[in-house]
């Protein structure tokens, strides 16, 4: 058996609730196996709110948000989907104009302003047609 210290209340009850499942009826059976589910819910949160383990927490683990609100597209409504497309397209906005402004670094003083003219804002334009393109390819498909 568990010690006190790793095993709580609810975990407790749930084992004991599970060891008696074999022996009542068919009608408290189903009671009682919703009862383990709630009670082994309830006890995960109470490890995982744990001030211990928060501050165990170390690590530099960062959000993917592009990816996080890509898996989003296929479950929105058409309004929903706006606002993540809205989002994304921001987001790849932001990547290009840091590429850029990596970019810009390397080229000749002056050809900074001609670049962004004449090469930069065409691939942006292809880029938006493109991206508004597989939306729409996605929208269809779903």
């Amino acid at each position: 058996m568990a010690s006190s210290e790793t095993t709580s209340n609810y975990k407790h009850i749930a084992d004991l609730m599970q060891a008696a499942i074999p022996y009542v009826n068919v009608n408290q059976k189903a009671r009682m196996e919703m009862l383990i589910k709630a009670s082994e819910f309830v006890d995960s949160f109470q490890f995982t709110q744990s001030p211990e383990l928060s501050a165990c927490d170390i690590s530099d683990e960062t959000v993917d948000y592009e990816a996080l609100l890509q898996s989003l597209q296929s479950v929105c409504t058409s309004k929903e989907l706006e606002l993540v497309n809205t989002i994304l397209n921001f987001l790849k906005t932001q990547k290009i104009y840091q590429t850029y402004q990596s970019m810009r670094e390397f080229l000749p003083a002056g050809e900074s302003s001609t670049f962004t003219l004449n090469k930069l804002l065409p691939l942006i334009e292809n880029f938006f047609e493109a991206h508004q393109n597989n939306s729409t390819e996605r929208i269809i498909t779903t």
